[in-house]
């Protein structure tokens, strides 16, 4: 998508209609940013009413007074489309043009958001970026898109004074994130994990939207651990493979006794039934083979690059991956290529030319174009290569 082509992401304030459930957690998800106007509700006692601070108003008060100012993103229910479409069509008012529905909106911002970030509030946004604490793991998942079936339980873990490093050099240049996770491997299989979670909660809570930790759930967190996930307002997911291996049935159940007795904010769905394969032990594009120029291999693997557009990225000291797998599998896995598929923040200043290109970098925008790893990757083919979830290495 082309953000200067698009009209909506041209917009710097919205009105929404419907002050409800899926309004107010639209309005949730970009607090920090004031890029909603007003509410519109169809309720009378909703109206000359506020929702953190955004004043809800009539439809007719819209039309008089604001219609060629905001444009529209309807947050309705099923039961009140209908009559809210009605209402669009009564007023002349075009689908895309004036309105638009509250997914299509979403589809379009979530990715693009950090461009609209910049341009209007001169801000670095990311949706998602990790620290992987350590490779290691209590499970041997034989497709483990990290490739830690390969990685002995006596690795070296990254050591504390490198998680604050990784921690720093990040949030000195981005503003704001959506969901910021400690990962692994098994993250509460590190031993520092209660000092990493006071750093990073002490210092920079206020630039996460979502602070997480990703678990497989095999492993019940210690109490000072479970106390400072609380504290800072951490959310557990759990990835459920209770399906492919039963056992961990009891080992969830006694989690989720865990973190409900400390009033701590989980996911937990369904059990997993199929992975999507990366297929990094078998994918050879052929793409840096003998007789394949430059030029062409750059194209080839920016399909690749824009196909997939993984919105996974980690942070390692100094360095900031575009894709967590591209570096975990290449190190975990022994691959001899991407040594070199990061960005130096260390090079980086708080000038307007580094901050567009970081902005750059989080859209998938880079001088090399490509990542060495897109070579041995199904990418964003991979949901055409269904595997059973976590199963195991005999």
């Amino acid at each position: 998508m082309n953000f200067d082509e698009d009209i909506w992401l041209q917009q710097k304030k919205f009105v929404i209609f419907g002050a409800g459930t899926y309004g107010k957690k639209l309005v949730n998800l970009y607090e920090r940013y004031n890029i909603f106007f007003a509410f519109i509700d169809n309720d009378i006692k909703k109206q000359k009413t506020e929702y953190l601070n955004i004043p809800i108003i009539s439809f007719k008060e819209y039309l008089n007074r604001y219609y060629n100012k905001y444009k529209i993103i309807l947050a309705c229910s099923i039961e009140n489309k209908e009559i809210i479409e009605n209402q669009m069509t009564t007023a002349n008012l075009e689908p895309k043009v004036d309105f638009i529905y509250i997914d299509e909106f979403l589809d379009r911002f979530k990715y693009n958001f950090p461009y609209y970030s910049f341009k209007y509030f001169n801000q670095n946004y990311m949706n998602v970026a990790q620290i992987s604490l350590t490779e290691r793991c209590t499970l041997k998942c034989k497709k483990c898109a990290h490739g830690c079936y390969n990685v002995p339980n006596n690795a070296k873990d990254m050591d504390l004074s490198e998680v604050k490093k990784s921690a720093d050099s990040f949030f000195a240049h981005i503003d704001y994130i959506e969901y910021f996770h400690l990962i692994g491997g098994e993250p509460f299989l590190y031993s520092d994990l209660s000092e990493a979670i006071i750093y990073i909660g002490e210092n920079y809570r206020k630039q996460i939207k979502n602070f997480c930790i990703t678990t497989n759930g095999t492993i019940l967190p210690k109490d000072d651990i479970l106390k400072n996930i609380k504290k800072y307002i951490m959310k557990i997911m759990i990835s459920n493979y209770s399906h492919t291996l039963p056992y961990l049935k009891s080992k969830y159940e006694k989690l989720l006794q865990k973190l409900n007795e400390y009033e701590i904010d989980y996911m937990f769905n369904e059990a997993e039934l199929i992975w999507t394969d990366y297929g990094f032990d078998y994918v050879d594009r052929g793409f840096f083979k003998e007789g394949i120029s430059e030029e062409k291999r750059k194209e080839n693997l920016q399909q690749v690059l824009t196909a997939c557009k993984t919105p996974c990225r980690e942070i390692r000291g100094n360095k900031l991956y575009y894709c967590i797998q591209a570096r975990t599998c290449r190190e975990n896995m022994g691959f001899s290529v991407g040594q070199d598929d990061y960005l130096d923040l260390s090079k980086l200043d708080k000038s307007q030319k580094s901050k567009k290109i970081l902005m750059d970098f989080e859209m998938g925008i880079f001088p090399k174009g490509y990542l060495d790893m897109c070579n041995y990757c199904n990418g964003g083919e991979r949901y055409k290569f269904p595997i059973p979830a976590a199963e195991q290495m005999k």
